[in-house]
């Protein structure tokens, strides 16, 4: 009753009418967070303060991030993490050669001269194991991460399937062993959070029953012998809720997100094949015949796909990029 009449009172002071032109979306569809993104991140308090706690630990080891694809990992570390740390910090993707991304992140480093520790960032770690076909580059690469650790703050994010290949490197390993936090699923009233709070920040309400739909659509009955699991959603599928918010904000109008405005847009399931197939339908008959096999009812879901990484390193590297001096053990940066 209080929640009620709270969300009366908000929107009985808020000017009625449509929503301002241009005004900024509060959700981020399939693009994830980033920081400057972080005042509309919610949802994932509990595992960001874990995640600050265990930064502010003074360790030898790397602080690892677990979680299947599409759990937010990216999103969390940028939007979360990223704007509590007070020293200067460096994004590694290691989508192409990744020593070059490990040199370029380090030199970006250097070149901030910020005070504080420094922390290095090691995001979709995983790529090391898909896209580097160099086993020794790619050992070398964990060993330099590894030493940087025992002078920065590195913290990076595995998903969860490539964890045994993890494993079959001493350094990660022990990382794995005792400095690692499991990102699982978001909680009903996380995932509440995730939708209303931005929605409030942007000053637009949201209709009654259109979060219990979302949250029935996220997650359809489980079947008896997966009854009373606490998750909101099947793995995998967060960035479809991202996208159906994202989708619904755009479909509105006024000053309040509507069960109508959902549904236009496709619902969860729906929102995006029938972008894929907006998007098909609009192409010239000679860009058709080139998609290579492609037809509009062969997109998948982000769920059963990884988007390529949309920065990476370019600078030549090799060997030894962790011997620095704002690195070394007892340096001013270090501590």
């Amino acid at each position: 009753m209080l929640a009620r009449w709270r969300s009366a009172l908000q929107r009985a002071r808020r000017a009625p009418g449509r929503r301002a032109a241009g005004a900024e979306a509060p959700y981020r569809g399939l693009a994830r967070f980033e920081r400057e993104d972080a005042r509309w991140f919610f949802g994932r308090e509990d595992v960001t303060d874990l995640l600050a706690a265990l930064a502010e630990e003074e360790s030898p080891l790397p602080l690892v991030l677990v979680g299947p694809s599409g759990a937010g990992k990216s999103s969390l570390l940028r939007a979360g993490l990223l704007p509590r740390l007070a020293g200067p910090v460096g994004v590694v993707e290691p989508a192409g050669p990744p020593l070059a991304a490990l040199r370029a992140a380090l030199d970006g480093l250097e070149a901030s001269g910020g005070a504080g520790r420094p922390a290095v960032i090691v995001d979709q770690f995983e790529a090391v194991f898909t896209q580097c076909q160099d086993e020794g580059e790619r050992a070398g690469f964990v060993a330099e991460v590894c030493e940087l650790a025992k002078a920065a703050l590195v913290i990076e994010a595995l998903r969860a399937d490539f964890y045994q290949h993890a494993l079959r490197y001493p350094g990660l390993a022990a990382a794995l062993q005792s400095r690692h936090v499991v990102l699982g699923p978001m909680t009903a009233e996380q995932v509440r959070r995730a939708i209303t709070e931005p929605a409030r920040l942007a000053r637009v309400d949201v209709e009654e029953g259109l979060v219990e739909l979302l949250l029935r659509d996220l997650n359809p009955p489980a079947p008896p012998e997966r009854a009373g699991v606490p998750a909101a959603y099947e793995p995998g599928a967060l960035p479809l809720l991202s996208y159906a918010l994202l989708a619904t904000w755009e479909h509105s109008r006024g000053s309040t997100l509507t069960v109508a405005d959902y549904l236009s847009s496709g619902g969860i399931r729906d929102a995006i094949t029938r972008t894929a197939e907006g998007v098909y339908g609009g192409l010239s008959r000679r860009s058709r015949s080139w998609r290579g096999g492609c037809s509009s009812g062969s997109f998948r879901s982000p769920m059963t796909r990884r988007r390529p990484a949309p920065r990476s390193g370019s600078a030549n590297c090799g060997p030894g990029a962790a011997n620095r001096s704002w690195c070394s053990p007892g340096s001013s940066m270090s501590g």
